[in-house]
């Protein structure tokens, strides 16, 4: 049986992490997280278990082996979810590997949001123009792909109704839905990457609390600017995140609607209605 790459594309802060989470909680799945980073260090480093992972300590990158048959042996799943990995996943199916995309989408001005308090200094123009972008490059990847290979999933439709989104997507893997898969938190153990109020649910669910470089750093970049108690306040069911509708007022909602406004309305998100009615989106 064919090891199948599930590779989610989106942009930042559009909730890769906990998508991806629900989704390795099935028992035939693994949630892998940021596959680029392993090949940027050079190594695996588990953000909850640190160099201590009884998974990621045992995977070599320079190893014969190829890294997702390694990882699937390792982790005795079938089903591997990946975030952005645009260059790290194979570009074509071979007779070991079937690679499917997730489209996720999110309002752009939640995202933008995001993106600024997280950046400090930089212009809500800036923003709306990098959101904008990510969108478009994410669409032209998606689209060198079969259409059958790929689906659209709605961040506010997962946070309204996960169970009948993740069947959704279920149905898209040839997966029968597990109700663990709604309470991820309690399953998933090892990731690479990923963001850090999501994966201080998981690691305080298991008693453990996150290892010093997933706490200082994403990337190469400092954390110390995020706000870790407004991650501690939310139920890691339904990790719904609308700071934005108070946070992006008055000019910085012209200055979105200008560079990025048309883009928001054709994902579906009307600039008076927040929620979504996408026709084309799990």
């Amino acid at each position: 049986m064919k090891t199948v790459i599930l590779n989610i594309i989106s942009t930042a802060y559009s909730g890769s992490t906990w998508v991806n989470m629900m989704l390795g909680s099935h028992s035939q799945s693994f949630s892998v997280g940021e596959m680029k980073r392993i090949f940027k260090a050079e190594q695996a480093q588990c953000s909850i278990h640190g160099s201590d992972c009884p998974i990621w300590s045992r995977f070599d990158l320079h190893a014969d082996e190829s890294p997702f048959a390694q990882i699937a042996r390792l982790a005795g799943r079938r089903v591997l979810v990946v975030n952005n990995a645009r260059k790290q996943v194979p570009a074509h199916d071979d007779a070991a590997l079937h690679t499917r995309f997730i489209h996720l989408i999110r309002d752009g001005r939640a995202v933008v949001a995001s993106y600024l308090r997280k950046s400090e200094g930089e212009s809500a123009f800036r923003a709306a123009r990098w959101w904008r972008h990510g969108v478009r490059r994410n669409r032209r990847f998606l689209n060198r792909h079969p259409a059958g290979d790929r689906i659209d999933v709605c961040y506010e439709r997962l946070c309204r109704e996960p169970e009948p989104t993740l069947r959704d997507i279920c149905r898209f893997l040839d997966l029968d839905f597990e109700p663990s898969m709604l309470e991820y938190w309690k399953h998933v153990e090892h990731f690479i990457g990923g963001n850090r109020g999501t994966l201080l649910h998981v690691a305080r669910s298991h008693g453990l609390e996150l290892p010093a470089p997933t706490r200082e750093t994403v990337g190469d970049a400092p954390r110390k600017t995020w706000d870790l108690g407004y991650y501690e306040r939310q139920t890691p069911r339904t990790f719904s995140d609308e700071r934005w509708k108070r946070e992006l007022t008055g000019a910085r909602l012209r200055v979105f609607d200008l560079v990025a406004g048309r883009l928001n309305r054709k994902l579906g998100y009307d600039a008076a209605q927040p929620s979504p009615g996408r026709r084309t989106v799990v």
